[in-house]
């Protein structure tokens, strides 16, 4: 009885959270990718409620839970579109949904035709393969897109989308506890599955509301931009010369520019009269380090350290933001790297020598 009471429970309160989420998701229409998961919410919606009434119904009908099998994997379409319109904003259009959704509708029909073993190992087949599929796919444009940000950006807080590496993670076991689910029908391993079904899409959402979806669009496209010209350079490839070297670092430096958050490569392109292929070239192949990591260097050698040594009762937020960090978390990040302590325990050590000065 203690297992159904928590299947039940934890079905109940999938759907109400789907429900209220999907609805308050779609009311909003802020940005597109919020409206898209409000109806990827409502789906969600429908297979929890759809298993609430399987377990009150027909549990152990082998016919209804070989049915219900095909019907899940349906659900493989809504993580391919969270992972392709994170990784790549626009991606998701009607036509790719149709065409992603029609073979698990031709699988479902199948089921209603023929209960051979055969079918059902075919599907488990096409559905894992077709899923992770995406998901490397997804990663590589992720990989991509973190290296253009990372070459063209000093604050990245507001647009990073690495996040997804860890959810396509939590994906792949979530995947392997649904086939084990679908092999036993067990109510406790069922209710564990939703749990981390739960899981998984909260952490999405915290990540979601993050994200500055209008600025991340942008960055992708010139991403893509930035991709054609440097196929038009390997076509016509020219000398590399950096008339900006030794120019460029003294300006950053001396008029203090990586103490504007907002930091780009495109301003530094306006101020150096170049393009950012040969900026974000410079960095990569002379100085061997990104844009992102040097402006923050900059921010804790030139910023954060001279700030803490002058003014120990500073607080780490205050010293972070004059620093040019729009987040403390990042500050942290910046300055453990750098120096291999945390602030707090540079702090308490209140150091008098600066060797990275």
């Amino acid at each position: 009885m203690a297992h159904f009471i928590f299947y039940f429970f934890i079905l109940g309160f999938a759907t109400a959270y789907f429900f209220i989420e999907g609805l308050h998701l779609l009311s909003a229409r802020k940005f597109r990718f919020q409206h898209i998961l409000g109806w990827i919410f409502l789906w969600w919606v429908l297979m929890s409620f759809k298993d609430i009434l399987l377990g009150l119904t027909l549990w152990l009908d082998e016919t209804v839970s070989r049915t219900i099998y095909f019907m899940d994997g349906c659900s493989a379409v809504t993580y391919i579109i969270l992972f392709m319109e994170i990784s790549s904003p626009g991606w998701v259009t009607r036509r790719r949904v149709l065409l992603l959704g029609l073979p698990f509708l031709l699988f479902v029909a199948g089921a209603f035709v023929t209960s051979a073993p055969w079918l059902q190992w075919i599907y488990t087949i096409f559905f894992v393969t077709l899923t992770l599929y995406y998901i490397v796919l997804s990663t590589k444009n992720t990989i991509r897109y973190t290296k253009h940000l990372r070459s063209h950006y000093s604050n990245t807080d507001y647009t990073d989308i690495s996040w997804l590496w860890a959810i396509g993670a939590i994906l792949v076991v979530m995947l392997l506890l649904w086939l084990i689910v679908s092999s036993f029908n067990n109510p406790w391993l069922d209710g564990s599955y939703y749990v981390l079904m739960i899981l998984f899409w909260q952490i999405v959402m915290v990540h979601v509301k993050k994200i500055d979806h209008i600025q991340q669009f942008n960055i992708q496209q010139m991403c893509q931009d930035e991709e054609k010209e440097e196929q038009l350079l390997s076509i016509k490839p020219t000398p590399k010369s950096y008339p900006f070297a030794g120019e460029m670092e003294r300006m950053i430096k001396q008029e203090q520019l990586y103490l504007n958050p907002e930091l780009s490569v495109s301003d530094l392109v306006v101020r150096l009269c170049t393009n950012r292929t040969y900026i974000s070239s410079y960095f990569s192949e002379v100085l061997h380090i990104t844009f992102y990591e040097y402006i923050n260097q900059m921010r804790i050698r030139q910023g954060s350290l001279p700030l803490m040594r002058r003014h120990p009762e500073y607080t780490l937020e205050h010293i972070s933001e004059q620093s040019g960090f729009r987040s403390l978390s990042t500050f942290r990040r910046a300055f453990i790297k750098e120096t291999g302590m945390s602030p707090m325990e540079y702090k308490k050590k209140r150091m008098t020598a600066d060797p990275w000065e």
